[in-house]
This record gives structure tokens, C-alpha cells and sequence, in this order.
């Protein structure tokens, strides 16, 4: 189909007149670090302008989210929707890129932050690139993230060498949602997904269909976001944690039902997370920590991950059997060994974590 000049034109103006960046934040009773997100953000708004569109889904917030909203809303341009019920933090991540127009889009938690110099660099950069381009940026924090990129260089791989380190490095190191800078493109299978498909993940659900379709990948490794705590904050409860960890195996399996595209590399990454050494770590630390809840349910839990490898669950062998010998082990012998090798301070922080948070659902707010 050939379009004449003034068509092209106008696409090309409306293509120009498209929010550069969506910054899309699902937020649920964080009235105080909303604040302080969206503080970091004037700078930001102020030096971009309509190049940035900033979208905010509020989960049907008790606190006084509503009110910080109301303050900052016209200041920041904020488009906005609450939620008629709470919808979990997983869904409200989906429904609040519902509001956004922008070529790229970029979804933060709210109570992470934006480092206004090095998000103006980010800008500058995703003006050369092509629109289709996934983009991960560095993350500094309370995890230091920023780490997570040290094996890799700044620059564009191609989907078929960024999937063989993800076999090399697990899921895991992708987690955190504010790393992802998704292509608008890829809204729409987005916008599909649902809590059977995703399991908590749905960026990370959407990341891996990518690169099984031949999606390029550009690390800039510039730190653009500073991430507050670590997600196993959110969920004090360790068995919740490992199960949430294990929802990254769930989407994988989904994956290979739904698309039934390269099993070879999706059993790969399942063996990866199954065998991640924080995987393994937190295992160990559910049966010290929390003995009944192990007892009870780490079995059922990873024997049903096993299964979806098939013939190659074989593979799990050493893995089962570890599982098995601290099935049999009690959990003070684990204690006692921890604190024997200098690793006491988890045991306390986690009780103090513990005692403090009794009421708080991270599964809940979160999924």
C-alpha cells in the first residue's frame, strides 16, 4: 500500500506528539513513599515534559493515598484510575499500562525511586533506538542490583544469546518490575495476561515471549531507578517467598502449553530456577525457619515442579534428594549449623521480622 506524502506526514507528526516514555505506577497504601516517588518525578516532568507520561492505578487504597494523589496530580500531568476493589498488585500492574500512550513503558513500584539525571540520560537514548527494542536499565537499592549486570556490557543482544544467559543466570536476577523498559508494541499480549499465566511475574511472563520471538534485548547499565527493599521484605513469611520464587517455574510451564515454542530452552530455564543457588538457599531456610509449614508442603510444592519436565525430570535427582534429607533433618540442627558459620543475624532478623509483621499479607497486596 503506498500512502501519499501529507499521510506520512501526519503519521510522522503523531508519531512525534507520542509520549516518549509511560511511567506506570500500581500503587496500594503508600501515601508517604508515593510522596517521595513522585518528588523525584518533578525533576523529571520538568526537564521532559510530553516526552513523559506518568499513569498511577491506586488498588483501592484505605490510607491517605488518595489526598497525596489529589496534591501532585495536576504538578505531574497524572493520569489516573482507582480500582472499584483491591485487584492484587499483579493485576493492578496490568491494568494501570491500560492508561498509557507511549512508546516505551516503564513500570515502578511505589515506594522505589527515579534518579532524575540518569532517567534524562535514558531519554536521550531511547530516542535513537527503534521502538521494538526491550531495554533493561541498572537498578541501585537496599539489594544493590546494580551488580546483577557486572558479567555484561552495555549494548544490544540478540534474543538468541540473551536466552542462553538467562539459562546461565535464572530468571531471578530480572525480577524487579522497575528494570523493565517494554516496548509499547507488546502491550496489547500484555494487557492478556491474567494471575493464571503470569503467577506474580507478568513482567517477567512477558519478558520470555519475548525473547522466544526474537526479541533484541539493550543493557544500558546506568542506574535509572533506586529499588527500596528487597520483595522478601514483602513477604516476611519464607514459604510464601519460595512459593512466589516458584511461580517463575508456573509461567514457564505456561509458556510452553500456550506457545509450544524451543521446550529445549524453556526446560533449561526450569532447571535453572529450580537449581538457582537462591533457590536452594531459600529452601534450606523455609525448613529452619518455618519447620511445620515445610514439613507440611515443600514436598507437594516442588515435586509438582518437577513434573513439568517429563521424561527429563530426571535431571531433578540431586535436588529431590536434598529435598527429601531436610524433609528427615530437624530444623534446630540447621539453626545450630547457621549460627556455628556466622549466618545467626538471618534467623533473628527474620524473627524480628516476623513479630513485627504477623498481619502484614504480602501475598495479598502483592499478587
Amino acid at each position: 500500500m503506498n500512502l501519499s506524502k501529507p499521510v506520512l506526514r501526519e503519521m510522522k507528526q503523531e508519531y512525534q506528539r507520542q509520549p516518549l516514555v509511560s511511567i506506570c505506577i500500581p500503587t496500594y497504601n503508600r501515601a508517604d513513599s508515593i510522596e517521595t516517588l513522585f518528588s523525584s518525578l518533578k525533576k523529571i516532568k520538568e526537564n521532559h515534559g510530553s516526552d513523559i507520561e506518568i499513569c498511577l492505578s491506586n488498588n483501592k487504597s484505605s490510607d491517605n493515598t488518595d489526598q497525596t494523589i489529589a496534591k501532585w496530580k495536576y504538578l505531574l500531568d497524572l493520569k489516573v484510575i482507582v480500582q472499584a476493589t483491591n485487584i492484587g498488585g499483579t493485576l493492578n500492574a496490568i491494568e494501570v499500562t491500560k492508561l498509557a500512550t507511549g512508546r516505551w513503558i516503564q513500570i515502578i513500584g511505589d515506594d522505589d525511586i527515579f534518579y532524575p539525571d540518569e532517567f534524562s540520560c535514558l531519554v536521550g537514548f531511547l530516542k535513537k533506538q527503534k521502538p521494538e527494542t526491550w531495554v533493561l536499565v541498572g537498578v541501585k537499592g537496599a539489594i544493590e542490583q546494580e551488580k546483577l549486570f557486572d558479567s555484561l556490557t552495555s549494548g544490544s543482544y540478540p534474543s538468541r544469546l540473551f536466552r542462553r544467559i538467562l539459562v546461565q543466570s535464572s530468571l531471578n536476577p530480572y525480577g524487579f518490575i522497575g528494570m523493565h523498559i517494554i516496548p509499547s508494541t507488546w502491550m496489547s499480549e500484555y494487557h492478556q495476561l491474567s494471575l493464571n499465566n503470569t503467577r506474580g511475574w507478568p513482567h517477567l511472563a512477558l519478558f520470555v515471549r519475548y525473547l522466544l520471538k526474537s526479541g533484541d534485548v539493550f543493557i544500558y547499565k546506568k542506574n535509572v531507578v533506586e529499588q527500596a527493599v528487597g520483595a522478601s521484605v514483602l513477604f516476611w513469611n519464607i514459604g510464601d517467598w519460595v512459593r512466589v520464587g516458584l511461580g517463575r517455574v508456573d509461567l514457564v510451564d505456561g509458556i510452553e502449553v500456550e506457545m509450544r515454542s524451543n521446550p529445549h530452552f524453556l526446560h533449561l530455564i526450569v532447571l535453572r530456577e529450580i537449581y538457582a543457588r537462591a533457590g536452594v538457599k531459600n529452601m534450606i531456610l523455609w525448613k529452619a525457619l518455618e519447620e511445620q509449614d515445610f514439613n507440611e508442603n515443600a514436598t507437594k510444592e516442588y515435586l509438582s515442579r518437577y513434573c513439568y519436565l517429563g521424561i527429563s525430570s530426571i535431571l531433578t535427582l540431586p535436588h529431590s534428594v536434598l529435598l527429601m534429607f531436610l524433609r528427615f533433618i530437624p530444623a534446630r540442627i540447621i539453626k545450630f549449623t547457621m549460627f556455628r558459620l556466622g549466618y545467626g543475624r538471618i534467623i533473628t532478623d527474620y524473627d524480628l521480622r516476623k513479630s513485627t509483621m504477623t498481619e502484614f499479607d504480602g501475598i495479598k497486596r502483592v499478587l
